[in-house]
């Protein structure tokens, strides 16, 4: 609930059901929703609860600075109506006037005066700005009526200072606590509790240098569920995957399930929790007003970092990590959530699911844990249910930009870099924000992923931070080559993803040795790695995000290539290592080209199976890469690359057998087709493909046909409409050449290529209907079938 729907609910109470409300509140209570008052409607000023035995008057100080001077305000607050003698006819308000001449109100208006003229008299004194500061007015704040009579006495009394002393009554709080801070008339500690959390978790995330929040350009992730089967292979795990949104998997927390949310460093899992904690908690905010014993419990979500649980005992510790102690009773527990479980040490991570676990099983409760692939997920803990937070699809890329960018020229120039590299670059919020500093920055997209990666290390780890004025001790290289050498020594050749804090600092000093660097410096050397925001140091040590570290492993070999022997071997055999693949991507990007050696013996590699056969279908990323290869040496690889389209669609339809879920043939081509547009979707490879289709459709066979489908896929965003119908026309004359199954997928398939051009899609549809007359059966096996409804489904 935003301040906005508190003000509604405030003005919907009569105007006597908010003053009963302040004037049973009690004096020092009130000192508290003042102070969030004065700063609600001043908020450049410091206002400090200051009530004690040696304030001299001064329940709170309100602080107000300028260039030219600051001002110091006291406040002195009272509760209850104060009046004097009126001059009245009416019998019937006799007892009344009698009443405000007694000893009571007269000691009330003594005391009053007196607190004022000491909170002149004293300075304020304030630990957060400095300590003595002359009081330069008084504001007298009463929780209740003073009659005019009451004020004229009050005045007379404090005649010499008058000019400086404001009296605020019920009235004014009134209004004013109507207009900045309605939740006193609530339950004003709860709301501020929870609204505080609120701020705090839309401020504190990757973006709060630019002043957003995370409500502003969240994107909601597309979430995978991944199947607790142990013995699938990841490409069988993949065919048996389900994708849900992220608004239903907040659902089946409702069902108070234990879910191990997993993803690569920066993909947004901290960024997601804390939205779902944004929403729950504003859902939980009370929209009551105070009753005297009407205090009812509030579901809320608890977050915390799994380190914080390291140091708990109990489920109640847990709990007080999120909600002060004495606010405890008024809450429930919603849901339990865990950030971070990889950062905790690989020895404490069960004991902090135990913890969490036994937090669950007390309060009745969901829990959700989130981490970066390691050793304790692959094989989640007992009741948990493993998910998988997916990268950024296009159109969720192009909404992130929308949302952070205002110039439309700017967002035109990312959205057709994007389309260029889409295929190269990891699609999370982390990456997409160096496409956006780079073209705000250098105002042109880079030509490949490895340069967008390239100048943006360059840009990070200081390269122009002299010129921009930015203190720094250390050479970009020097940090750069660093890195480079922590990745391939320390990770490659160790075959690790993550280091002790021991093993990174072993390295450092031997690199400080070899490089004669001052022990001294090292620390301040550490900040600049550290403020670069590429490695994480811990007690454990890992690059941000994969994509960081398979980028400097390349590059340390690309800046010492001539130290290696059979470079090309070394290189070919990373590729089609199914941990460290992405190296060799990054290496022939640096290079920006790919050698006619090198693809030679990609193609020549011996692995067996599906995996080593989509890994040559894929070469069409390391020419994306290489940008700058030689035509002929594009055109050969993709050749022969697309060869092993066919081979790698029957190993999924043999796949859906061996895993024994019903799944019709098309989809074994669709995905053939998704991957080519991975290999192959690169405005820097289109003129040879069109050259590659041509030769295809000139030399009819169903295998034939099926690769240059493959290839009109990966191309088909940068065709005109004529070029398409020119193409679909082509297929439509060659394919009576093959056989009726390989017809009817081909026909499925253009149309998809087709959707938008409705006349095209007529025409494919009535070559469909004839097949579908002459030969039902065939598109039973191809499609989605239920009982009764294969005919709807053919149509």
């Amino acid at each position: 609930m935003n301040i906005n729907e508190i003000r509604k609910q405030a003005k919907a109470l009569t105007k006597e059901e908010r003053k009963s409300i302040l004037t049973e509140i009690s004096e020092i209570q009130l000192h508290g929703f003042l102070k969030g008052l004065f700063g609600a409607m001043e908020p450049e000023c410091v206002t400090e609860i200051t009530h004690g035995v040696d304030e001299f008057g001064k329940d709170l100080v309100i602080v107000k600075r300028s260039k030219l001077s600051t001002d110091v305000f006291g406040v002195v607050v009272k509760v209850g109506d104060i009046r004097a003698k009126t001059a009245g006819k009416v019998d019937d308000l006799k007892s009344v006037v009698s009443n405000l001449f007694s000893s009571v109100t007269t000691k009330k208006i003594a005391e009053m005066a007196s607190q004022v003229e000491q909170a002149f008299n004293h300075p304020a004194e304030m630990k957060t700005i400095f300590p003595k500061l002359p009081v330069s007015k008084v504001f007298v704040v009463l929780a209740g009526e003073m009659s005019r009579q009451a004020r004229q006495r009050l005045e007379q009394e404090l005649k010499e200072n008058m000019a400086r002393i404001e009296i605020r009554d019920i009235d004014w709080l009134i209004d004013n606590f109507t207009e900045y801070y309605p939740q006193a008339f609530f339950e004003g500690r709860i709301i501020d509790f929870i609204q505080d959390k609120i701020q705090n978790l839309e401020s504190k995330h990757w973006l709060s240098t630019k002043g957003k929040n995370l409500s502003e350009y969240f994107i909601e992730p597309i979430v995978s569920v991944i199947p607790g089967k142990d013995d699938l292979s990841n490409f069988e795990q993949a065919m048996t995957s389900k994708f849900v949104s992220f608004p239903k998997l907040r659902e089946i927390l409702t069902h108070k399930r234990k879910i191990l949310l997993i993803g690569d460093p920066v993909a947004g899992k901290s960024g997601a929790l804390a939205k779902l904690t944004i929403d729950m908690l504003r859902e939980s905010s009370p929209s009551i007003h105070q009753e005297k014993g009407d205090e009812k419990k509030i579901e809320i979500p608890i977050l915390v970092v799994a380190k914080d649980i390291l140091d708990t005992n109990t489920p109640e510790e847990i709990f007080r990590k999120f909600v002060p102690e004495e606010l405890e009773h008024r809450f429930l527990v919603k849901v339990l959530m865990v950030d971070a479980l990889d950062e905790v040490h690989s020895t404490n991570r069960m004991d902090v699911i135990e913890k969490a676990r036994v937090f669950s099983e007390k309060y009745s409760c969901p829990l959700v844990v989130t981490s970066r692939k390691i050793d304790i997920v692959k094989q989640p803990p007992k009741d948990f249910e493993a998910y998988e937070l997916m990268p950024f699809r296009f159109s969720q890329a192009l909404k992130l930009f929308q949302k952070l960018v205002s110039s439309q020229k700017t967002l035109s120039s990312l959205k057709d870099g994007l389309d260029r590299i889409k295929n190269q670059i990891p699609m999370v919020p982390l990456s997409l924000m160096f496409l956006i500093d780079l073209v705000e920055e250098n105002k042109e997209i880079p030509a490949s992923v490895t340069e967008l990666y390239d100048r943006f290390y360059d840009m990070a780890l200081g390269r122009w931070d002299k010129e921009k004025g930015i203190i720094v001790l250390f050479e970009y290289l020097i940090k750069k080559r660093f890195l480079a050498g922590l990745a391939y020594h320390e990770f490659l050749k160790k075959q690790q993803l993550e280091i002790t804090k021991e093993d990174f600092d072993a390295y450092l000093k031997n690199y400080a040795d070899r490089f004669d660097m001052n022990q001294e410096s090292l620390p301040d050397f550490i900040r600049e790695i550290e403020r670069a925001g590429i490695l994480e140091i811990r007690e454990q040590v890992f690059f941000r995000h994969r994509s960081f570290l398979d980028y400097f492993i390349a590059f340390y070999i690309f800046d010492r290539r001539e130290e290696f022997q059979d470079l090309n071997d070394f290189i070919v055999k990373i590729y089609f290592d199914d941990m460290w693949s992405e190296v060799a991507f990054f290496y022939v990007g640096l290079k920006r080209e790919l050698s006619d050696a090198t693809l030679e013996k990609i193609f020549t590699f011996e692995k067996d199976g599906i995996n080593g056969r989509i890994a040559k279908l894929l070469v069409g990323r390391l020419l994306q890469a290489g940008w700058h290869s030689e035509t002929s040496i594009k055109y050969t690889g993709m050749q022969r690359a697309i060869d092993f389209a066919p081979g790698v669609r029957d190993d999924f339809a043999n796949a859906s057998v061996k895993t024994k879920i019903k799944i019709p043939k098309i989809i074994s081509g669709f995905l053939v087709l998704a991957l080519s547009e991975y290999s192959f979707g690169s405005g820097f490879l289109f003129k040879e493909l069109k050259n590659l289709l041509k030769t295809l459709l000139q030399q009819t066979s169903k295998e034939n046909i099926f690769k240059a489908l493959a290839i009109s896929w990966a191309i088909k965003k940068f065709l005109n409409t004529s070029e398409k119908k020119e193409l679909t026309d082509t297929f439509l004359k060659k394919i009576p050449e093959i056989g009726k199954e390989e017809q009817a997928s081909t026909l499925l398939l253009l149309r998809a290529i087709n959707e938008k051009d409705k006349t095209m899609e007529k025409k494919i549809k009535s070559r469909l209907n004839k097949l579908r007359k002459s030969d039902p059966q065939i598109f039973q096996n191809l499609l989605p079938y239920t009982k009764g409804s294969s005919t709807k489904q053919n149509k």
